[in-house]
């Protein structure tokens, strides 16, 4: 339905403020909307949505980490683009946070950079 067209970009909206921001500075950040008159609620309950269902949102949550990037033979500055990609990818609905998903996905789309063969 178009409601669930609607609840999903408000998610991931949500989950890619939630990348850069603690908890509590999202709901300031809400709070701040509110006060200059923006309706909120619907955003409200998709973010305690998401927290209760422990959704990634952050790199911290990703099923793999550096080293398991490192491990495809990836270095430097790659490693934390590649981390970034997948988040993207987690956040969008895109790929399941689960380890062997997401590697799979990085060997599938050989994510090589602007320059690189």
């Amino acid at each position: 339905s178009a409601q669930d067209g609607e609840s999903m970009e408000l998610s991931v909206f949500i989950k890619r403020i939630l990348r850069d921001l603690s908890d509590g500075e999202f709901e300031l950040l809400l709070d701040f909307w509110e006060a200059l008159g923006y309706e909120v609620s619907a955003a409200r309950r998709e973010f305690a949505r998401i927290m209760a269902a422990g959704e990634c949102c952050r790199l911290s949550a990703l099923a793999v980490k550096g080293g398991d990037i490192a491990g495809l033979g990836y270095g430097g500055p790659k490693i934390g683009m590649v981390l970034n990609r997948c988040l993207d990818a987690v956040v969008e609905g895109r790929l399941d946070n689960r380890r062997q998903d997401i590697l799979d996905y990085i060997k599938k789309n050989n994510m090589l950079f602007p320059g690189e063969k």
